[in-house]
């Protein structure tokens, strides 16, 4: 065999042992105060079962206060899309009670 393809099963096994110990991805991004990390985390909730949990990194401001604390600060993410459809379904469910509530005014006692 060649070193060439000796060294390249030799580089995918090293690959395939890190892509099976891979958690997620995290990107730099730049906020209006500081840079930060946004990405997602793989986290197996059952055997078998895994939950994709987006999260945000913060350097830790408190860190000059304590040398024992934290570098970063990880946070869970709230999506824009997913806290506006929230809020959404929260008006829906409110409003469809307020109607319920109303529909039941013109609805005499005995019909109930």
């Amino acid at each position: 065999m060649s070193n060439n393809v000796q060294d390249s099963k030799t580089e995918n096994s090293q690959e395939s042992k890190w892509r099976s110990r891979e958690l997620g991805a995290l990107w730099v991004r730049n906020g209006k105060n500081q840079k930060y990390l946004s990405g997602s985390v793989n986290i197996e909730t059952m055997p078998g079962v895994t939950e994709t949990l987006k999260i945000v990194v913060f350097t830790n401001k408190n860190r000059e206060k304590n040398e024992r604390a934290p570098d970063y600060v990880v946070y869970r993410s709230e999506d824009p899309v997913e806290k506006v459809a929230q809020e959404a379904a929260q008006e829906v469910s409110s409003s469809s009670a307020s109607e319920k509530q109303e529909s039941s005014e013109e609805i005499p006692e005995e019909l109930f």
